[in-house]
């Protein structure tokens, strides 16, 4: 029986979501144990812009490449564009981030939304899921059935520990990157 060091990304600027665990070749299962959510904060300030977005790069790069430098393989769901400006240097970063990730000799597996939205749906065609509006909720409660191990954030409210869907959802979107990567993470 092999297991592979995987690691699951869904990369954003702000929230950058991650999961790591293994993959066992043989069965085709994945057992997720740790998560991490990196983070950077929008911030008003004085200096200039491009030393603003060069910061939050490094921070994204300082706790993105340490989870998973010891993967044999990271699934990540790449964004495919954006709506505007502002997104679209987002998602300028994050590219970048990923061929930082493949420079330093990381395998990397490249997924897409609408492969993730296969992986919940259960239907392979491109058409049918492109159509569907699938919920952040309904992602989080698929990764929550098949991987309970998975550490979601979560917040206290009136004594009782709830899931931080906002958070939640880009840890969530991780595993469904390794799910849709599934058929490539063996060479």
């Amino acid at each position: 029986m092999a297991i592979l060091k995987v690691v699951g990304m869904d990369p954003a600027l702000r929230n950058w979501g991650m999961v790591r665990g293994g993959y066992d070749t043989e069965t085709g299962e994945l057992h997720l144990g740790e998560s991490l959510l990196a983070t950077t904060e929008n911030t008003e300030s004085k200096q200039r812009q491009n030393l603003l977005d060069i910061h939050d790069a490094k921070t994204l790069f300082e706790a993105v490449y340490p989870f998973a430098k010891k993967a044999d393989v990271v699934a990540i769901e790449c964004p495919v564009g954006s709506q505007n400006a502002a997104a679209m240097k987002a998602y300028g970063i994050v590219i970048g981030l990923i061929a930082c990730l493949q420079v330093a000799g990381l395998r990397t597996v490249i997924t897409t939304p609408l492969e993730g939205k296969a992986v919940i749906t259960g239907k392979k065609d491109a058409k049918s899921n492109a159509a569907l509006n699938i919920t952040k909720k309904e992602v989080i409660q698929w990764v929550q059935e098949h991987h309970p191990d998975v550490p979601l954030p979560r917040y206290k409210r009136h004594g009782e520990m709830l899931v931080n869907m906002s958070d939640a959802e880009h840890i969530a979107d991780a595993v469904i990157a390794l799910h849709a990567a599934k058929s490539r993470l063996v060479l």
